[in-house]
């Protein structure tokens, strides 16, 4: 990140050395480059109020359609799955389900599993979108309830919950990257 701000300046200094007016535009440049700087801190600071927001220690359960036989999953693979980079996991292809923006349980998703805030998941379904890319967005729903709908209706839906609210319309997928819900190190587990 930090080092395409860095290019993003010199880019921006080369273009104003180019036109002549070099004091203008450094002046200008500090103070796009302070304003990025203050977006990204703030950035970081909602995402981890949305994090409080869920509790202290909260995880997130990858729920399958009960009848669906998917009991690991890597988290690469379920990050290339909500990207669009790839559609079949152990041979069955599965359509990602997701909340609206700005849900808690959807930002703390993205935090650890995706590794992007919504304005860099969105970026990158417009960029596909852009290149011609056939796939479709994951759906989004704006409760637990309609997720879970949504997934018990669906035998090739996909999707993250909250552990607390899991119910026996879903199925769970036990294990992340090898590490059990339970487990302390799970990887879909935000930590305090």
């Amino acid at each position: 990140m930090f080092r395409a701000l860095a290019l993003m300046r010199r880019r921006y200094r080369r273009w104003s050395i180019l036109k002549g007016n070099v004091a203008v535009r450094r002046r200008s440049t500090s103070t796009v480059f302070r304003g990025l700087y203050a977006l990204l801190i703030s950035c970081l600071g909602w995402a981890m109020v949305a994090s409080a927001a869920l509790g202290q220690d909260t995880a997130l359960a990858v729920v399958v359609h009960p009848e669906t036989v998917l009991n690991e999953i890597l988290l690469k693979d379920l990050r290339d799955l909500y990207l669009g980079n790839i559609e079949n996991i152990g041979g069955m292809r599965l359509k990602p389900v997701m909340f609206t923006v700005n849900s808690p349980v959807r930002t703390t998703f993205e935090a650890l599993a995706l590794r992007m805030d919504s304005e860099a998941f969105a970026q990158h379904w417009r960029s596909k979108r852009f290149l011609g890319s056939w796939q479709k967005q994951p759906t989004s729903f704006k409760s637990v309830k309609a997720v879970k709908n949504y997934i018990s209706e669906e035998k090739d839906a996909i999707g993250v919950v909250p552990l607390s609210e899991l119910d026996s319309t879903v199925r769970l997928v036990r294990k992340v990257d090898g590490r059990d819900v339970a487990d302390p190190a799970y990887a879909l587990r935000s930590k305090p």
